[in-house]
């Protein structure tokens, strides 16, 4: 084996245990709702979603224009929240469920 598929197969296994370490970390919920920021017509580059956890609990997190823009997320999908030390932060797992080219597609029908 030479040195670059040593290292090739190094960073698949590193970011495979990086993603499954961040998912194992995190709550899986679903978005119900997105909370009201109060300044209307302005673009917020974060902005808050409720989610229900699957444990139960409702929270409030936090969520980038970014994340949302990416697989156009909307009330009702799945997501992953993560609490750090401002609040909750949605984040969207790299091992999705569904692929964003199917669902860009279906809801473009």
């Amino acid at each position: 084996m030479s040195a670059d598929h040593a290292t090739l197969l190094f960073l698949i296994v590193l970011f495979v245990s990086a993603e499954v370490y961040r998912l194992s970390r995190g709550m899986s919920g679903k978005v119900v709702s997105v909370v009201d920021t109060g300044l209307p017509g302005l673009g917020l580059p974060v902005t808050k979603v409720e989610v229900l956890l699957n444990r139960g609990d409702r929270v409030v997190a936090d969520l980038s224009c970014c994340t949302a823009c990416f697989c156009r997320l909307q009330v009702g999908d799945q997501v992953q929240v993560r609490h750090s030390n401002d609040g909750y932060v949605v984040e969207l797992s790299w091992l999705r469920q569904r692929s964003c080219a199917a669902t860009a597609g279906s809801r473009n029908q």
